[in-house]
């Protein structure tokens, strides 16, 4: 009897634990955030990196498909994206450009496995001045994780105890923190891209690249065919509306090739080994492997079109190999 009596009790816990919706993943596309149960009453929140969708449809449906880059040991060209089907037909990437919606998903597969469906809310709170501004106790659960997320965590004991008295709309008085970036750019070649690595002391809302007036619509656009200093202009906004303009200097480098590359071209089938031989020592580079030697013996094991590069001193080849 006690047997059964342990058992109901733990029926009755795993019940109202799936029920509490601990295996959906809230998205807020109005706020750009998204809400994922880590541990029992631990909430996370996950940046939205993008979406195409119009306004802020409300939804609940579940995941009919999940495509997963495919696990190797050699570093792919082309890294494909997490994606997520839903019932409704629309796509959830954690790569920007791929799907209906982008968004940073969990890097954890256990906790990656565990999110069954998706649901998009509207959550009841935004900004006026210097205030953060609830107007009722919907989603209130997820306030916590919300002002973490903007560095307010201080101001959670006081938002949720004001909460409970059940005043609405109720106002939260902000500090007044001044917005601060900071950009490290990296190293950037005649005719390459350029990256930078943007941090800010708040969540931004929008980040413009200005080349003198013209506005760049990525930093990616900004490529230069000499080398040089040049100095690019960054504005950013942040959720409060302060702005914040920024002098960035861009340096391109010089790039040098210290021998012709020799190209040459072959083809090989799935699983088949080609044995490359050169008269020097060298090193044989194809992605993560690095092989020193006269030789290096090589099989792959999917289709598609991989570089081999030798390098010795005064001697640069590059093997184009086709799998088929």
């Amino acid at each position: 009897m006690k047997r059964k009596v342990i058992l109901c009790g733990l029926i009755v816990v795993l019940l109202c634990h799936s029920l509490t919706g601990a295996q959906t993943l809230y998205i807020d596309l109005r706020k750009g955030i998204a809400l994922f149960e880590r541990t029992p009453n631990l909430w996370e929140v996950l940046p939205v990196l993008s979406t195409n969708l119009r306004g802020a449809p409300r939804f609940e449906v579940g995941i009919t498909q999940v495509y997963r880059p495919p696990d190797t040991r050699y570093v792919l060209p082309f890294l494909p994206p997490v994606a997520l089907r839903l019932e409704n037909g629309l796509v959830i990437t954690n790569r920007e450009g791929y799907g209906d919606i982008a968004l940073e998903l969990p890097t954890e597969k256990t906790v990656f496995e565990r999110i069954k469906r998706i649901a998009s809310i509207s959550l009841p709170w935004t900004f006026e001045e210097k205030a953060l501004v609830i107007e009722d106790a919907e989603w209130l659960l997820f306030l916590p994780p919300y002002l973490n997320y903007l560095g307010k965590g201080n101001l959670i004991d006081q938002a949720m105890s004001r909460a409970k008295l059940g005043v609405f709309p109720l106002k939260i008085p902000l500090e007044d923190e001044p917005l601060q970036i900071e950009v490290q750019v990296g190293l950037s070649y005649p005719g390459w891209p350029v990256f930078a690595r943007l941090q800010a002391n708040q969540p931004l809302t929008r980040c413009l690249w200005l080349e003198g007036v013209n506005e760049l619509r990525s930093l990616l656009d900004f490529r230069k065919d000499r080398p040089g200093l040049y100095t690019l202009t960054l504005f950013v906004e942040d959720i409060y509306g302060r702005t914040m303009t920024k002098e960035v200097p861009i340096t391109i480098s010089e790039f040098k090739v210290p021998v012709a590359t020799q190209e040459i071209t072959d083809k090989t089938t799935v699983g088949s080994r080609l044995l490359f031989t050169q008269r020097v020592s060298g090193v044989w580079n194809l992605w993560d492997t690095q092989i020193v030697g006269t030789r290096a013996s090589l099989a792959f094991p999917f289709p598609g079109t991989f570089d081999i590069l030798f390098t010795a001193p005064k001697i640069r080849i590059r093997y184009h190999i086709v799998v088929e």
